[in-house]
């Protein structure tokens, strides 16, 4: 897996809608992109477990692999490399440890800023 330049990722516009859609207006701040980047260089990369639920997911995503990143507030960034954009932003609902995902093991972070 490559690293991603945080700095250098294309936000959809249908991605920045549901950033601030899902999160408290208190805390999307004056620029909710700059808000949206600052959550997302935090976030963890998460791989889903169960092959149904990926397989729904790749044609969401129009066959194209993404990549998903768990925020601690339970937002979930979803990333596609192939067009190195952040193509939309979900809730965690019903998403659990272990069960439906788990946290990919990487010994540095893959988001960075320049």
């Amino acid at each position: 897996m490559k690293d991603i330049c945080i700095d250098d990722v294309l936000v959809s516009y249908h991605a920045l809608d549901r950033f601030v859609e899902r999160l408290n207006p208190n805390n999307v701040g004056k620029d909710p992109e700059a808000t949206l980047r600052k959550m997302f260089v935090r976030a963890k990369e998460i791989k889903y477990i169960n092959p149904r639920h990926n397989f729904r997911r790749l044609l969401n995503n129009g066959c194209r692999d993404a990549r998903y990143f768990r925020h601690e507030s339970g937002l979930i960034f979803v990333y596609v490399e192939d067009f190195n954009t952040l193509v939309t932003v979900e809730p965690a609902i019903r998403k659990k440890e272990n069960v439906d995902f788990v946290f990919v093991e990487t010994h540095y972070s893959t988001l960075h800023t320049h």
